[in-house]
């Protein structure tokens, strides 16, 4: 789903644009589930062009120790040269921030210890009704559908 092209870190590290089906859209609609009983899995649920309106995509990730998610219209800066970064990436919804402040922070303190820490990986989708931001050692599987999608999960507490 990426491919690496040579960068130069900053302190901040560096942003590719996360080469996805996707990638070109403008404020898709970015959702967010945590299946039942999963310490380390979590689905993302991007639709494109809206809601209700198909191709959709489903990134599964496993192996993901970290995430946040927010309305857009509380995105904070995350960095004083985020802007500069992205420029440099090109503009997209989707973005690996490679060796990100977010990923010094959480190697091996908040996330399990990994022989190589360099394949934790940061990843960002940005949708017009929500930020999804996911620390993850694996990247997730893509799948592409064009109906309705039913996701059925039960909890027990």
């Amino acid at each position: 789903m990426n491919s690496a092209t040579p960068h130069t870190d900053t302190q901040f590290g560096h942003l590719e644009r996360w080469k996805l089906p996707f990638a070109n859209s403008l404020h898709p609609s970015v959702s967010l589930i945590i299946p039942p009983n999963s310490v380390d899995r979590l689905i993302v649920v991007v639709m494109p062009q809206g809601l209700e309106e198909y191709p959709g995509y489903i990134l599964d990730f496993k192996r993901a120790h970290f995430t946040i998610a927010y309305d857009e219209s509380c995105a904070k800066p995350t960095d004083p040269y985020w802007f500069e970064q992205q420029k440099q990436a090109g503009n997209s919804c989707a973005y690996i921030w490679h060796n990100s402040p977010l990923v010094r922070l959480q190697s091996g303190i908040g996330c399990p210890q990994s022989n190589d820490i360099t394949k934790l990986k940061h990843y960002l989708l940005l949708g017009g009704d929500s930020i999804v931001e996911v620390l993850a050692y694996e990247e997730p599987q893509l799948k592409q559908f064009n109906k309705p999608e039913r996701l059925i999960m039960e909890y027990t507490f």
